[in-house]
């Protein structure tokens, strides 16, 4: 834990692959100080490990997940990106609908009109005007 947190302080981007690794290990703390570690460097690199194996990580580390892709998503995560928007989890939800609405408003705006597909409509309310 050590070693992430000075990776973190130094911006150390020469131990990616390392970090990469580290996602693997059996210690979900270990895997969300790393998480950490990887949006704190906007690691662009991670992105792809990180969506396909998105389902076998915790619901904390899914979160931490989203926060990172919030720095780092293209329109290209759309797929991902609308596959989460009516997770039970809210802050996963409050993180997609998000970048929907930055990667596709016309999507978004069509779910602010069929609010009833949502379970909570002020999280689309809330997104739409902040």
């Amino acid at each position: 834990m050590f070693a992430l947190k000075l990776a973190k302080m130094y911006n150390k981007y020469e131990n990616v692959d390392t970090l990469m690794q580290l996602m693997h290990h059996e210690n979900q703390k270990i895997r969300l100080q790393v998480i950490s570690v990887l949006t704190h460097l906007q690691v662009i690199e991670a992105k792809h490990l990180l969506i396909t194996n998105f389902n076998s990580y915790s619901e904390e580390e899914q979160v931490a997940i989203l926060k990172l892709l919030e720095n780092i998503f293209e329109p290209s995560d759309e797929k991902f990106i609308t596959e989460n928007i009516h997770s039970n989890n809210f802050e996963i939800q409050l993180s997609a609908l998000k970048m929907l609405k930055s990667i596709n408003n016309n999507k978004f705006s069509k779910l602010l009109i069929n609010k009833t597909a949502f379970e909570n409509g002020a999280v689309l309310n809330f997104v739409q005007n902040n």
